[in-house]
């Protein structure tokens, strides 16, 4: 159905969730066997049908992180020129062909956890360009597009595809329809809490399929599921709860993780308690985001705490309370 595919791995500058990681958004894992790449993946499969030894490409811009878990189904290049913009990148590596047949673009960062179809279904004759939206009316990020509309672009300088090749494109006379997604469409995953809430919504897909949970422990109503990757220690007295924790990585007894990601190589040490927080190998601090603040003090499984109150009560009131 399409001519060739290509998903775009990121801008000028990696997402908030990339700079805390030092890890490409494509990597992040959602379940303990899959990754934003495999869940991308699957869905390029499904709906994009593309000649016989042609693969998906993954762009990726100098200076961003490497996707290094990308399944045998996708194609990993690095832009040919920077500063190109999403249009132009695309141009690049599309060459020459018919200019009828259609271009999948997609913006890659995203978990996509529904259908394509709907795209797919829109790209009818009088269409040049097809534009997914999620039921929110906001962008889903994929798009398919006449090769002759790839072709307006530049062979030199600077094009964006959203503001500025779209809009050549109206102006030309050219047309352009959208295509409503299912479910709740299409989202980015730039932050830490984004991808909290793209693991729920692949461990809701899996439950469907099979009657278990990620998680290892849940404490008073949790409302994300946590996933803890093959080549993870994780002690069986330590608390998770909507946390990921990344294959490599060593979580001691007595330890509580809250919403938080721990990266390959991070280690929490015994009684640590750690909320709202990216912790990788590279240092014994943990980054909000971008930012980076103290890891709360040891404290011994069991131990009391201020009050009386148990070590359990007190990560149930602090779980409820942020």
């Amino acid at each position: 159905m399409a001519d060739r595919c290509v998903v775009l791995g990121g801008g000028l500058s990696p997402a908030p969730i990339a700079r805390a990681t030092g890890l490409a958004v494509l990597d992040m894992p959602v379940s303990p066997t899959r990754c934003l790449a495999d869940v991308l993946s699957s869905r390029l499969d499904e709906s994009f049908q593309l000649p016989e030894g042609v693969r998906p490409i993954v762009l990726r811009s100098e200076g961003m992180p490497i996707a290094r878990r990308l399944p045998e189904g996708l194609e990993l290049l690095t832009e040919q020129r920077r500063y190109r913009g999403p249009a132009g990148a695309v141009r690049d590596v599309c060459g020459e062909g018919d200019p009828d047949a259609w271009i999948a673009v997609i913006e890659g960062n995203r978990y996509f956890g529904e259908s394509l179809s709907p795209v797919v279904a829109r790209a009818t004759g009088d269409a040049d360009v097809v534009v997914g939206a999620n039921p929110d009316r906001t962008p889903s990020g994929v798009y398919l597009l006449r090769r002759r509309v790839i072709e307006m672009t530049p062979r030199l300088g600077f094009l964006d595809l959203k503001e500025q090749l779209l809009k050549k494109l109206i102006a030309a006379g050219g047309r352009a329809v959208s295509a409503n997604l299912h479910g709740m469409g299409v989202f980015a995953v730039r932050t830490r809490l984004d991808l909290l809430q793209a693991v729920e919504r692949e461990s809701v897909r899996e439950r469907s399929r099979r009657a278990t949970l990620y998680a290892r422990r849940v404490v008073a109503a949790q409302k994300w599921t946590s996933v803890v990757e093959p080549g993870a220690t994780v002690d069986p007295d330590s608390v998770l709860v909507e946390s990921v924790v990344m294959a490599g990585s060593d979580i001691g007894p007595g330890a509580v993780v809250v919403r938080s990601l721990v990266c390959p190589g991070a280690v929490i040490r015994p009684g640590e308690e750690l909320v709202d927080r990216v912790v990788t190998s590279h240092s014994k601090t943990c980054a909000r985001e971008e930012s980076t603040t103290r890891v709360g003090r040891p404290v011994s499984a069991g131990a009391p705490v201020p009050n009386g109150r148990s070590r359990f009560e007190l990560v149930r009131r602090t779980f409820l309370r942020l």
